[in-house]
């Protein structure tokens, strides 16, 4: 699955920070891609929930999409940690999508 972060704030970040934000991603969100999008917001702007028929399935990430979350802190640069927990958020999203 593609998970698109914004393109601005992906290039602010340096390899190693953008690898170990990959590497937190995919350890939660097996099939995640990173994607740099001009179109997807800053990481500050979160789009809104969609409703969901499966509550196993939204559940289930649920828990990865928090404990990506929590991996993102250990980061330590603030903007790497921003835009990691947005990709974790965008994974979050992109899963529950798929339930």
């Amino acid at each position: 699955m593609d998970i698109k972060v914004n393109d601005a704030e992906w290039a602010a970040l340096g390899n190693d920070e953008q690898q170990r934000i990959e590497d937190i991603v995919k350890g939660f969100f097996k099939d995640a891609m990173i994607v740099p999008d001009a179109a997807t917001p800053a990481s500050g702007v979160q789009p809104q929930a969609v409703a969901l028929a499966n509550p196993f399935c939204k559940a289930a990430c649920d828990i990865a999409q928090a404990a990506a979350t929590a991996a993102c802190a250990g980061l330590g640069n603030p903007i790497a940690i921003a835009a990691c927990v947005a990709a974790a958020s965008a994974a979050g999203d992109e899963c529950r999508r798929r339930c």
